[in-house]
């Protein structure tokens, strides 16, 4: 879904590394996207995390994951016990392999001190988050959602539900004081919405997420 964002993201990307745009043609990498579809032969309605990778060398590859047990955006039935964790994320406003890798790595880290993920926080007490996995709160009616992700199509994704809802949007950087507050605190993927359920001793809600998920 929302193709067209991904690759006009993408050319900002690769303009943005690589000095240059990319090559993606949208047409191509939907038949692409088709055969890849067509080989899976899936027998009901699911999600499927389609990963495309943009080289310097002006090649791509598409990879898939297993299919969700879900289909299209919802609230995620799974809860998140959560930890903070001092890091950072290279290039974090840009949809990377590095970031990928990093988050992937905080999330090993929760694990081992048995946590479902992690949110990384800078030295300054910023919270920091791939572009793909933004990370938004709720305080009362007022949705903020975190920076540097600007133009994270999950962002969007999600700023345009909250629109619909008629909450108050804003989109800055947050902090862990900003965490600490919040009434709900959400993580926002391919999947949809992860809502957490604590962070240490502090507790939080999951109203607005189901709210924001029908609209989705």
């Amino acid at each position: 879904r929302h193709l067209e964002h991904h690759i006009d993201l993408l050319n900002h990307t690769a303009a943005a590394l690589y000095g240059k745009s990319s090559t993606l043609s949208q047409g191509e990498i939907e038949r692409d996207i088709e055969l890849l579809l067509g080989t899976m032969r899936l027998s009901r309605k699911v999600s499927i995390k389609l990963t495309l990778k943009y080289y310097a060398t002006d090649d791509y590859t598409i990879e898939y994951d297993e299919p969700s047990i879900y289909s299209g955006y919802v609230l995620r039935s799974l809860r998140y016990e959560a930890m903070l964790l001092r890091g950072n994320i290279p290039f974090a406003e840009l949809p990377t392999s590095a970031g990928r890798h990093t988050r992937q790595m905080a999330e090993e880290i929760a694990r081992a001190k048995q946590r479902h993920t992690a949110i990384l926080v800078d030295a300054q007490g910023n919270v920091v988050c791939e572009s793909t996995h933004p990370i938004l709160i709720v305080k009362g009616y007022n949705i903020i959602i975190s920076t540097p992700v600007e133009r994270s199509v999950e962002a969007m994704i999600a700023q345009r539900a909250a629109n619909r809802c008629k909450y108050s949007v804003e989109i800055r950087r947050l902090t862990t004081q900003d965490i600490a507050s919040a009434d709900e605190v959400l993580i926002i993927s391919w999947q949809g919405i992860t809502a957490i359920q604590s962070i240490g001793e502090r507790q939080y809600m999951n109203i607005v997420a189901q709210h924001l998920a029908d609209e989705m």
